[in-house]
């Protein structure tokens, strides 16, 4: 498995404000993710795709020169290995039908929302996770029980599927084996 510092993250947005308070709020998540390039339109972000090494391109769907769509078709195609996350203002089924078609992980309604925001990243993470390991995996070091039960169960819904060893699971959260405490079922009954 390939180790990471961090996912590389390429912004797809024309409006320079948003593009730069998104790259601000990925950064400060402290999640695994960095904004490593930035483009304005789908064209700029294939000349970018061609040079960097990208995990996740996060693109708004209407934009000029090449839209979202086009772009997210194009990536999908030509880089099947890098996630696609749709950035729009539009509550349109259809363009998350469309955008599904193309080959989208998700979509994602602007303004974008803090918390849908890490749920997006957190399973943007999961994902990746099965290819590529973080050097040093910030997703849970020093971070409060509530995150790390939400994360559990963002993992739980991500992999019901599979069979899930408890030890490679604890690992996967930066956990040691001995934390995690499972305790045989008891026979008692509230009122033994």
């Amino acid at each position: 498995m390939t180790k990471l510092k961090h996912y590389n993250v390429l912004l797809v947005e024309d409006e320079q404000l948003l593009m730069q308070s998104l790259s601000r709020h990925i950064d400060a998540l402290d999640a695994g993710f960095k904004v490593v390039c930035q483009a304005s339109n789908g064209q700029e972000a294939l000349a970018l795709l061609k040079k960097e090494n990208i995990h996740l391109v996060m693109t708004d769907i209407r934009m000029p020169v090449m839209d979202g769509l086009a772009l997210a078709r194009k990536i999908h195609e030509k880089y099947p290995h890098v996630l696609t996350v749709i950035l729009t203002g539009y509550a349109d089924f259809d363009y998350a039908r469309e955008a599904l078609k193309q080959g989208v992980f998700d979509y994602m309604l602007k303004p974008v929302v803090q918390e849908d925001l890490e749920n997006t990243l957190g399973r943007v993470r999961l994902h990746l996770q099965k290819f590529f390991e973080l050097q040093e995996d910030p997703s849970l070091v020093g971070r409060h029980a509530e995150e790390i039960v939400e994360y559990t169960v963002l993992y739980m819904r991500e992999h019901y599927m599979d069979d899930i060893d408890i030890s490679s699971f604890s690992s996967s959260m930066g956990l040691t084996l001995s934390l995690i405490h499972i305790s045989e079922p008891t026979r008692r009954t509230p009122i033994s």
